[in-house]
């Protein structure tokens, strides 16, 4: 599935959306915080905020593969909030 166009269609947004749970959920408990992290974590604004339309078009696997090398750094950002 490619991306040509903000905002993201139904199909697309439900798949990143569904897509950035998972990998947040997977880092979260690698890290061992996910009850501290669980409530704070916000999928869709976190989806639709991630494309920018400077990258159009694109393909949504690779979208896939940018959010899991970089949800970790999500999962610290939202610790570090905790923190604060």
């Amino acid at each position: 599935m490619i991306i040509t166009e903000l905002p993201l269609n139904d199909d697309a947004r439900q798949r990143l959306i569904k897509f950035s749970n998972e990998s947040f959920l997977t880092a979260a408990r690698r890290a061992g915080c996910v009850r501290k992290v669980k409530n704070k974590w916000n999928a869709d604004e976190y989806v639709d905020g991630f494309i920018k339309s400077s990258e159009l078009p694109v393909e949504v696997d690779y979208i896939e593969s940018l959010i899991e090398a970089t949800i970790f750094h999500q999962v610290l950002h939202i610790l570090e909030e905790r923190q604060a």
